[in-house]
This record gives structure tokens, C-alpha cells and sequence, in this order.
């Protein structure tokens, strides 16, 4: 028991000299730093998932589009072989469109993905910074 007591009397003695060495402005300014360090990370977050997101809902998208793209593709040359010019016309107008969202998507999904990867790589790069900083506010965190 006499070993407890010295160790909270030493401990009780360290704070309160850690109040001294570290002031309230430094301490507010530790807090501060987390604080926007931690929103940042919250921001970069929730930026790279819609990034993935939207990288994810193209990638659907092409696949829906590439499949109907035959299809209409098919009943283009269908119904142009049965000498239905209206029909096909109208099929290959859809056809045009189809493809050329099938164009922007593939152009799109490179873009996203490298956005994510870059909104990913800059969290790993917060979470690093905040770490720091707590692992060096940690000693005065008590105070």
C-alpha cells in the first residue's frame, strides 16, 4: 500500500508540473489541430465514398448499356433486313444514345476512380497526421 500512495503522490506531482509545461493556449491549440485534422478526415471520407460510389453506379451502368447496345444492335439490323425503315430508325436512335453514354461512362470511371484513390490516399494521410498528434497530446491529456 505505501508503494500505491508514492506512486499517486508522484503522479498527482507530474500533472500538476504538466500544467505548468504545457499552458492552456498550447493545450487549446493540441485541440484544436485534432479537431481539424479529424474534419478534414471526416470531409476526405465521405468524398472518396462518393467517388466509389459513383465510380461503381457507371460500372453498372456500362454493363446494362453494353447489353442492351447488342440487343437494340440485333433489332436494328432486324427489322431493316424485314424492310421496317420506321422501326429501325427509331431502334437505332436508342441505339446512338446507348452508345453514347456507354462512351461517357468509360470515360467517366478512370476519372472517379482515380478521385477515390486520391481522396483515399490523403485519409491515410490524415489519419497518420492525427495519430501524431494525439500520440504527442496523449502525456498532457490528463492535465
Amino acid at each position: 500500500m505505501r508503494l500505491e500512495s508514492l506512486a499517486r503522490r508522484l503522479e498527482k506531482r507530474f500533472c500538476t508540473l504538466g500544467k505548468r509545461l504545457v499552458p492552456d493556449p498550447i493545450r487549446a491549440w493540441w485541440t484544436d489541430e485534432a479537431g481539424c485534422l479529424a474534419a478534414a478526415l471526416d470531409q476526405h471520407r465521405e468524398r472518396a465514398r462518393q467517388f466509389y460510389c459513383s465510380a461503381q453506379e457507371a460500372r453498372s451502368r456500362l454493363a446494362e448499356n453494353e447489353a442492351r447496345e447488342a440487343i437494340l444492335a440485333s433489332h436494328v439490323e432486324t427489322y431493316i433486313h424485314t424492310g421496317e425503315q420506321a422501326r429501325a430508325y427509331q431502334l437505332a436512335l436508342d441505339l446512338d444514345r446507348v452508345r453514347t453514354q456507354l462512351a461517357e461512362d468509360r470515360a467517366r470511371i478512370p476519372i472517379e476512380e482515380n478521385a477515390w484513390r486520391m481522396h483515399r490516399q490523403r485519409v491515410a494521410e490524415l489519419e497518420r497526421k492525427l495519430a501524431d498528434v494525439e500520440r504527442s497530446f496523449r502525456p498532457w491529456a490528463v492535465v
